[in-house]
């Protein structure tokens, strides 16, 4: 998976921020828009009616992971970025990634920083995110594998299945 984030960013070497940010809103519309399960988006409404700062965490570049946050009303995405030069994408991939322990370092570096005495809830599905799941207050599986729903249950935290 930390291969494929990689590539991802990396196809968007030498293409401009202006024509990939056009290319990820068209592709957004199309593909990935009517897949966004609407009790999530209810889930982040009601959080943020509640008070609570939503952050998305993705591996996904923040050409597209940007334009889904902004979607679903995340306050901040946090996700792979690749340096520019002369308004053009580069191979280079800045660090850490936004995959299992990188993720978890930023998400919570981010929070120590900006929010340090707040409750943190993780809702997650996948395994790739137990480093960040762990260091978490709540815990939340979402339509999860079998790994995160065995640490939600020995941990006492919450299921939500969105369909």
């Amino acid at each position: 998976f930390k291969y494929a984030i990689l590539m991802g960013a990396w196809a968007l070497s030498g293409k401009t921020k202006e024509s990939t940010e056009e290319h990820a809103e068209n592709c957004f519309g199309k593909k990935i828009k009517k897949k966004i399960f609407q009790q999530g988006i209810a889930e982040i409404t009601k959080r943020k009616e509640e008070g609570d700062y939503v952050m998305l965490a993705t591996g996904a570049h923040y050409a597209i992971a940007s334009i889904f946050g902004k979607h679903v009303g995340a306050d901040l995405v946090i996700s792979t970025t690749s340096e520019v030069a002369d308004g053009k994408y580069t191979l280079r991939v800045n660090r850490p990634l936004p995959y299992r322990d990188g993720k978890r370092d930023l998400v919570f570096e981010y929070i120590k920083d900006n929010h340090p005495n707040s409750t943190v809830t993780v809702y997650t599905d996948e395994e790739k995110d137990l480093p960040m799941l762990k260091r978490a207050d709540v815990f939340v599986g979402v339509n999860a594998d079998a790994e995160i729903t065995n640490f939600v249950k020995q941990n006492k935290g919450l299921f939500m299945t969105f369909v």
